[in-house]
């Protein structure tokens, strides 16, 4: 087999603070490859998503095999957080697993808002 590889990840984000504007949706999308097929699966601040939160939904893409790589699986994962507000800040991460190995990114998400200065 091969070890999960990370083909894509929320638009290859690549700033340590990504910023979102509150209130907004908020989608991150994992697209992973590997044989045998890997299972996503999302983390916030080190926990398994999705929390028992109405506001978070997760939805799983269509398994693939690859044309170029017939023996290998594309398969992929959209997290997505309605109504962004200060208590979503934090880090998103995206896990691959196959019994080869694993693969992971992660996002750090802050909401927009005004920045307040004390003089």
């Amino acid at each position: 087999g091969s070890p999960p590889t990370i083909e894509y990840f929320t638009e290859d984000v690549d700033t340590a603070n990504f910023e979102v504007p509150s209130g907004e949706r908020f989608r991150m999308s994992c697209y992973v490859r590997g044989h045998p097929q890997a299972r996503v699966q999302w983390l916030y601040e080190g926990q398994v998503l999705p929390l028992r939160d109405d506001r978070v939904r997760e939805t799983f893409h269509r398994v693939l095999r690859d044309k170029r790589a017939p023996h290998l699986f594309t398969s992929g994962s959209t997290l997505e957080v309605v109504g962004f507000n200060h208590r979503d800040n934090g880090e998103y991460r995206c896990i691959a697993v196959n019994q080869a190995g694993n693969a992971t990114r992660a996002v750090f998400t802050v909401v927009q808002g005004r920045k307040c200065f004390e003089t």
